[in-house]
């Protein structure tokens, strides 16, 4: 009786040993998927940051061509009638000022 209680107690011994055994294996592999799932994220991650940079960088070469373009188109119609330019800068500089003085009377 007593050697069948050892054999048992033996056997329930051994499979709580596999169990655990089993339970380490099954950690160690859930720990690197993890690891794997998480380098994968941050691979993404990191090409999505290079993609939006390479984006605004390519709208800010457009913007800087478009500044360029109509800055040489005022510089040009200043040149080609500037009393025109003159009036027009004076006439912007009055509405500004009645605008920020909000046409009250300093009196």
């Amino acid at each position: 009786m007593q050697q069948a209680q050892n054999s048992a107690g033996e056997r329930l011994g051994s499979d709580i040993r596999s169990d655990l055994d089993a339970i380490r294996g099954d950690l160690n592999r859930l720990r690197n998927d993890v690891a794997t799932a998480f380098q994968d994220l941050i691979g993404q991650g990191k090409d999505r940051v290079w993609q939006a940079r390479e984006r605004v960088s390519s709208s800010l070469g457009g913007l800087s061509d478009q500044g360029r373009r109509a800055l040489g188109t005022v510089q040009e119609q200043i040149e080609d009638r500037p009393m025109v330019a003159i009036g027009t800068a004076i006439g912007l500089g009055f509405v500004i000022g009645m605008l920020l003085c909000g046409g009250r009377n300093n009196k």
